[in-house]
This record gives structure tokens, sequence and C-alpha cells, in this order.
């Protein structure tokens, strides 16, 4: 699916699998100034998918700690972030209709605990998922954002490279 919809974007890349991470040399200064960098990681679906299902019940993660840990994996300097939106979303869908292995999709959270409209479901469904597992959501405004999430952050095994 992802090479039907991406592959025109990198149709003068060099031919390379669509199911590993790839790391592209930006030529920008804008690239250099915002992110530090020009080493831009595009990560498969995958690689979204396998570090989603290492979190366990009761604990949660945030979609920068997802991006965070695959930057220092594959040593890039910062990842596509519509990419990374889209590839997490798609996670979530592919597993919610049984497309792929189960990944519990609901223990990821914006890094400042708000829950995800875009998940299967909407809100209405991530939040009843999470607080059958403990957790505690409270709404301001028109969002709705898990109460001390900070405690309940998973951490990611080290990156060794």
């Amino acid at each position: 699916m992802f090479k039907k919809i991406f592959g025109k974007l990198f149709a003068d890349e060099p031919k390379q699998s669509f199911d590993e991470p790839r790391i592209i040399e930006v030529k920008s200064k804008r690239a250099l100034r915002k992110y530090g960098g020009r080493k831009k990681l595009i990560a498969p679906p995958s690689s979204y998918a396998e570090l989603m299902r290492m979190v366990p019940e009761g604990k949660l993660i945030t979609k920068d700690s997802i991006r965070e840990y695959l930057i220092k994996k594959h040593q890039a300097d910062y990842v596509d972030m519509l990419t990374s939106e889209i590839y997490i979303n798609l996670v979530a869908n592919e597993s919610f209709e049984g497309k792929i292995e189960e990944v519990p999709y609901w223990r990821t959270v914006d890094i400042d605990g708000r829950l995800n409209p875009k998940f299967p479901g909407g809100i209405e469904s991530q939040k009843r998922l999470l607080e059958s597992e403990g957790h505690k959501i409270v709404q301001k405004d028109k969002f709705y954002y898990l109460k001390h999430y900070k405690n309940k952050l998973f951490k990611f095994p080290e990156t060794v490279k």
C-alpha cells in the first residue's frame, strides 16, 4: 500500500525496499537550522508497529518518544513528521481492522497526553480502552487528556549502535 501511495515521491531516489528505514540527506539550509542536521529518517510502518507493541498494559508512549527512539536507533537528525503521523495512524487502523498482528495503539498519545481523534473509533474508543487499563482522562476545552500521564510513560530500551 505504501509503495502505491508514496512511490512517486521517491521516483528519483535509489530503489530500496519500503520495509526498511531510509535516511535521506536533505540539502535544505532550513532543515539544518530547524533540526540541527540534514539526515532525515523515513521509517516504515513496521518500525512504528514494533515500538507500539512494546508498551505493556498500564503504560503509555508519546508520538515524540517513538520519533526520538527511531532517530537514535538509526543515527538520523530528525524524522519526517508528516510521514510519522501517517504511519502511526496507519498502524492503528490496520491493527483495528485485523490486517496486522494486534498493536495496542490506544496507548500512544500526543506529547502533552492528549488523546488522538484519528485513531479507530475516535476519542471515545481510545478513552474507553485507556480507562479500562486504569488511566484517568480529563477534558479541557474540546480536547481529552490523560491525567498524570508522565508518571506512566514507558521507557524504550537504550539503543546501541
